[in-house]
């Protein structure tokens, strides 16, 4: 039996799922997830459907954007459980570079 996806619907704008913030080349940018395409994001081609922000685009747009390239330059900063897989691949200048999270 096929797992159900949690989260196929459509979340407002003011209320995503998830918060990713960029960092190095992404600084600045921040994606709100207002809905995940499929259940596992390690799936191939597993994509999100994001409300993009950006210095240039202030108010946003909604995107849809692959999983590996969101995890590749930004880290989840809400709810507060971060993903591991993120740092894998990280220099210790882009270590440095990460926003520090509120308490």
């Amino acid at each position: 039996m096929k797992e159900k996806n949690e989260f196929a619907k459509l979340r407002p704008k003011s209320d995503p799922y998830e918060v990713w913030t960029g960092f190095g080349p992404f600084a600045g940018y921040v994606w709100k997830v207002l809905k995940k395409y499929q259940q596992d994001d390690f799936a191939p081609g597993s994509k999100y459907k994001c409300l993009e922000e950006c210095p240039s685009k202030p108010n946003g747009k909604v995107v849809d954007i692959g999983v590996w390239d969101l995890k590749k330059y930004s880290m989840k900063t809400s709810p507060r459980t971060l993903s591991i897989d993120i740092y894998e691949n990280m220099t210790l200048a882009d270590l440095l570079e990460l926003p520090e999270l509120d308490n």
